[in-house]
């Protein structure tokens, strides 16, 4: 977007244009962070372990792969989708990654 400066000198009517034209991409970047939103589900941290278990079998996928693809044991993955265990951040954002789940924090 153009920035807009007071000036005495300046174009009313190229001012109004400018204004114009930033408005309507201002509405066009607002539809486009509605459209998002409202794909958007967040989960509350305490449903991690649900919501990656949901996303795994939608995706038909094992525990093994996705521990696998995260770089972790079977084990560690089994734990945590099961809600046993308080996996690191670094162990979170791979989990999400492979499943292709967004972490945002609120």
């Amino acid at each position: 977007m153009n920035t807009i400066v007071a000036n005495n000198n300046a174009d009313p009517s190229s001012l109004a244009e400018n204004i114009s034209s930033d408005a309507k991409k201002l509405a066009e970047m607002a539809d486009t962070l509605q459209n998002a939103l409202a794909r958007f589900r967040p989960v509350p941290l305490k449903s991690f372990p649900a919501a990656i278990k949901a996303k795994r079998k939608e995706l038909d996928m094992t525990g093994q792969l996705v521990a696998e693809l995260s770089g972790i044991s079977n084990t560690a993955y089994r734990r945590i989708e099961q809600g046993n265990s308080n996996p690191k951040l670094k162990t979170v954002m791979a989990i999400c990654d492979t499943l292709g789940l967004t972490l945002c924090v609120i």
